[in-house]
């Protein structure tokens, strides 16, 4: 044993959430409008894709976008209806509730964990929905 380490393992492995948990753990962050412990989920160089695709890296940048959006949609609640692990992926499938019939409705969302953080952070929808990162951080383009 060295350093808490025992063949490359922490000791305490098991209070490390896995990462069905960690993605399960952010989104009730999201739900709770707890910016601190959102902050605390993403690694500094954490990763979001919209629906369109576009992409904002960085965990300020990230945190910002999120403060944004849950701003604009007060009442915005992430509904897990699945979740599962794919190889390296969290997929979760669910709705997005929400009084904005542009955030309403049935979405997945893809994420990549590792060491209890979401490294990257991915939306889709089954409508042809405007780029949130676009809309909400236009003045940052």
């Amino acid at each position: 044993m060295l350093d808490g380490k025992i063949a490359g393992a922490s000791v305490f492995s098991w209070l490390t959430k896995s990462r069905l948990q960690t993605a399960r753990a952010f989104v009730e962050a999201m739900n709770a409008r707890d910016f601190a412990q959102i902050e605390n989920y993403l690694t500094e160089d954490v990763r979001f894709v919209d629906n369109s695709s576009r992409e904002l890296q960085g965990s300020d940048n990230c945190l910002e976008l999120l403060q944004r959006l849950l701003a604009t949609a007060p009442d915005l609640q992430i509904e897990i209806r699945a979740i599962v692990e794919r190889g390296n992926d969290i997929l979760i499938s669910g709705r997005s509730r929400t009084s904005m019939a542009e955030l309403r409705g049935a979405s997945q969302w893809r994420a990549k964990v590792g060491g209890g953080k979401i490294i990257e952070w991915q939306m889709y929808s089954n409508r042809l929905t405007p780029s949130l990162i676009l809309l909400l951080m236009k003045d940052e383009s």
